[in-house]
């Protein structure tokens, strides 16, 4: 399900997890999370990949990578027509 590996960067490891929970919980999940369950969902991440590769990984950097993921959402979502 997570393709991570130890040898890959922080980043890509983070982007790998939100990718395969993007595919499957989908866009609006990630956006309708507040900042509580945000930062919940970035040491679950955090959690995950210390598990997975014995690579530790800041807080931190997580929520950043989903703060701009959410960003990127939202952005892409605004520049689509309204039907």
């Amino acid at each position: 399900m997570y393709n991570i590996k130890s040898t890959q960067s922080v980043a890509t490891q983070v982007k790998n997890v939100l990718k395969a929970h993007l595919e499957t919980n989908g866009e609006n999940w990630l956006i309708t999370l507040g900042y509580g369950p945000s930062n919940d969902y970035a040491q679950s991440v955090v959690s995950l990949i210390m598990g997975l590769t014995g690579t530790y990984v800041r807080f931190e950097t997580v929520a950043r990578y989903i703060r701009i993921e959410k960003a990127r959402i939202r952005a892409k979502q605004a520049a689509q027509p309204k039907a």
